[in-house]
């Protein structure tokens, strides 16, 4: 189950790093924009100090594995906010 969030801007590259991410982790994406405003999301939360681990379980409970959603919540932080993934403890 994929929650729509209200669309954000990114720049084409930053799309095709997501999906490709996602892809090389085995990770089908059935709805390309809906997952694509998942990740911009999940890096927007990041971005605010919810934890990995926290953004991770939001995502289990939207009815991701948790293989699903490390791949997805590590897809868009080199996708979408790096930053976040150099962050000291970031990483899952």
């Amino acid at each position: 189950m994929l929650i729509a969030s209200p669309t954000s801007h990114a720049d084409p590259n930053q799309d095709d790093a997501f999906y490709t991410a996602l892809e090389q982790q085995d990770v089908a994406v059935l709805n390309p924009p809906a997952v694509r405003s998942l990740g911009i999301q999940t890096c927007n939360e990041l971005r605010s100090g919810t934890p990995n681990r926290i953004t991770a379980t939001k995502l289990m409970n939207m009815g991701f594995t948790r293989p699903e959603s490390s791949a997805l919540l590590n897809a868009a932080m080199a996708a979408y906010c790096p930053e976040m993934a150099s962050a000291k403890g970031r990483s899952l």
